[in-house]
């Protein structure tokens, strides 16, 4: 993602009137207990967690509190995307590949043969992947799923040819494609797509921001 994008200026409206960007947990908490509406059943909902990736090929999903680019002012993320060398071993060296203990650390890795491109939705339980973003609500949001007759979810990560050729760690935003066709974990883009809205909530300090938008 850039220092430019749509991304960047909606994140700083949402700071502006008090809001962030709702975790994944949340987004299908709303799903389950049925608070959401059609355009979040239809529509791609961006989420506060994201996917960093290595040129060895490895991901690390970080928390939104982890989440470089949400920081204040990018600190560490160049207009290019490219991530600060030092947050970036940091963010490796703490990273887990087991789900329960990366929630305490932030951030979930993911090796090279742990990617799975299609994903059984009555075992989100049980894949590492939802259990790191979906936590308490993994196998609950699959079985919701799996009752509104999706029976898999894609998940689309950047091609490890791609990162082979690559020298530099980059992030992703993440969005989670709803229930028009089938569902989706869409971790490639460096900007947001046409039919992608932002999933909100009032910030804890919920103090909007005098800035000029």
């Amino acid at each position: 993602m850039t220092r430019t994008s749509f991304f960047e200026e909606g994140i700083h409206t949402l700071r502006h009137y008090g809001l962030e960007l709702i975790t994944a947990g949340e987004l299908a908490e709303a799903h389950i207990h049925g608070r959401e509406t059609d355009r979040i059943r239809t529509e791609d909902m961006l989420v506060a967690e994201a996917p960093i990736y290595y040129p060895e090929g490895s991901i690390v999903w970080v928390t939104g509190e982890k989440n470089p680019y949400l920081a204040a002012g990018y600190a560490h993320v160049s207009r290019e995307g490219d991530m600060e060398k030092d947050l970036a071993a940091e963010l490796r060296r703490t990273a887990k590949r087991d789900p329960e203990e990366a929630y305490a650390s932030g951030a979930f890795l993911m090796l090279p043969q742990d990617r799975e491109a299609i994903l059984t939705t009555r075992h989100f339980g049980y894949h590492p992947l939802t259990r790191f973003l979906f936590r308490q609500h993994a196998q609950a949001y699959g079985d919701w799923l799996h009752q509104q007759g999706v029976d898999h979810a894609l998940v689309w990560l950047m091609p490890e040819q791609y990162l082979a050729r690559e020298t530099r760690v980059f992030g992703r935003t993440l969005s989670i494609r709803g229930l028009d066709g089938m569902a989706s974990f869409i971790a490639v883009d460096t900007d947001i797509r046409e039919k992608t809205m932002y999933g909100v909530r009032r910030a804890a300090d919920a103090q909007p921001q005098q800035t000029k938008l």
